[in-house]
């Protein structure tokens, strides 16, 4: 089933509503198929929305559009499992794209795609630095668009993989979600990243499954992170830096854990 987003409407779809948000099916990397991704775009400009989906339904089966972030973020909550990967624009009332990338990435874990006008480097560091996998500068076109499967590629790959090592009786590692790296970042920024050391970030973080050796290895991978982001030294406070966490092998690494409470 195909969706569009509408001009006159928030959220809208071709088709019953009880078809287009229908849970997407699980994946394998070996029954994995390209165009049979749910996507949902977010924009407040109907005319985009409706030109970005347009392009979007020439490569993919299941697209649905939303001129409010409000009722994305409902759309989202209501079911996890409904989307494959968000496109957002930036700059939205109500809830702007900043923010609403952060809650994804604290709540969904899916990947995100950033969209704008404005190609200031600033935003686009910005973006990239809160956890969006790509952003694309508007007007957004069609080869730009039909090889974003390849990020919700990557995420199935990732999940196969952690799967793979629990079914082996392998000791679970120790994931560090978006939401407990917002805690370690915090303690960083506390305590000054010269004087953070992991006796004291435990301590301020507060969370009783995490041991010395977690967040000492996260400490040496979050400086390093720091030296190629050189913009941010000096300035007080360190990013959260979410887009490490969905790459195997690199950086941080993002899955589930312990619920923080």
């Amino acid at each position: 089933m195909r969706m569009m987003g509408s001009s006159d409407e928030k959220a809208t779809t071709s088709g019953s509503q009880k078809e287009s948000l229908e849970p997407a099916r699980k994946r394998t990397p070996r029954n994995f198929d390209p165009n049979n991704i749910a996507v949902l775009v977010v924009d407040d400009d109907s005319v985009c929305l409706s030109t970005i989906t347009f392009l979007l339904n020439k490569c993919y089966d299941r697209v649905h559009g939303c001129t409010s972030s409000t009722e994305a973020l409902k759309l989202l909550r209501g079911g996890k499992d409904r989307f494959d990967i968000v496109l957002l624009d930036v700059f939205m009332p109500e809830l702007d794209g900043f923010k609403l990338l952060e809650i994804i990435g604290l709540e969904m874990c899916l990947p995100v795609i950033m969209m704008s006008v404005d190609g200031d480097d600033t935003n686009v560091l910005k973006g990239v630095t809160h956890g969006a996998v790509d952003f694309l500068i508007k007007p957004v076109r069609h080869e730009e668009l039909k090889n974003i499967w390849q990020h919700v590629y990557r995420k199935v790959i990732t999940d196969r993989a952690e799967k793979k090592e629990e079914g082996r009786g392998k000791k679970p590692r120790m994931i560090w979600t978006p939401e407990l790296h917002q805690r370690f970042v915090d303690a960083v920024n506390k305590l000054g990243l010269d004087h953070a050391v992991p006796k004291k970030i435990k301590e301020l973080m507060g969370i009783p499954f995490l041991r010395r050796e977690h967040i000492a290895s996260h400490l040496q991978k979050y400086r390093l992170y720091l030296k190629q982001m050189p913009c941010f030294v000096g300035q007080g406070t360190f990013p959260v830096a979410m887009t490490m966490y969905n790459t195997p092998g690199e950086g941080f690494e993002g899955a589930s854990s312990p619920s923080v409470q």
